[in-house]
């Protein structure tokens, strides 16, 4: 089976006190095209092993998703029935619990945990890599250290995998505690950690100009395609 590999980059976002839009909108993995062979729109549809229509998968945010498999008719027999394959078989796996999104804007005001105590930051600047609020600094990164194939070359069928993850940086803008929220397999989640493991500095988060301790929140997402 001939596969492309290709990788998608999240957009930077950031531990704050409100829920991000992304939320409620349409879910963008469902306008992904997996392989030629299934459509989402015409195959059996299992999310949690339980049978959906296509109208169910457009009400699934794409924050609820862990990971999506898509098997072709001959692959999706050793899941079920001869009848049920014969348009394919797309499984959706969803996070075991909610994480949503937060997102923060430069210079508003939230409430921090520093030292054991809350405190309230009238103006927060967030921490960033390279202090580029474009994200194209977080990209290059990815295109340097990430290994995209890794999905794929641990057995993935076609699908996308997301790994999300939530990392401290530092008042001196080192980086530690990098947590996977939910691994989705195939060795995603341990290149997602050894990719951190070459994250360089970033700027520290900036509390009323004060340097604070900043947990950042990152999504990274491994896509196949079947051609």
């Amino acid at each position: 089976m001939k596969l492309l590999k290709h990788l998608l980059f999240a957009l930077t976002v950031c531990a704050c006190l409100q829920l991000n839009a992304q939320d409620n909108a349409a879910p963008k993995w469902v306008s992904m095209q997996f392989s030629k062979k299934v459509s989402l729109q015409t195959a059996m549809i299992q999310v949690n092993n339980k049978t959906v229509t296509y109208a169910d998968l457009l009400k699934i945010p794409d924050t609820s998703v862990l990971k999506v498999e898509v098997y072709s008719k001959k692959a999706a027999l050793q899941f079920v029935d001869k009848d049920e394959a014969r348009n394919g078989l797309v499984q959706v796996t969803l996070h075991k619990k909610h994480f949503p999104y937060p997102v923060v804007t430069n210079d508003s005001g939230m409430y921090i945990i520093q030292n054991n105590d809350t405190i309230y930051c009238s103006h927060i600047k967030p921490a960033l890599l390279d202090d580029d609020t474009t994200n194209t600094s977080w990209i290059h990164f990815l295109q340097r250290y990430l290994k995209p194939q890794v999905a794929a070359n641990n057995g993935a069928p076609p699908g996308v995998y997301f790994v999300d993850m939530i990392f401290l940086i530092n008042q001196d803008g080192s980086i530690s505690e990098v947590s996977i929220l939910e691994d989705p397999g195939y060795g995603t989640a341990a290149e997602v950690k050894r990719l951190m493991s070459n994250s360089p500095d970033w700027s520290s988060a900036m509390c009323d100009d004060i340097p604070v301790r900043y947990r950042e929140r990152q999504r990274i997402t491994f896509f196949i395609n079947e051609q």
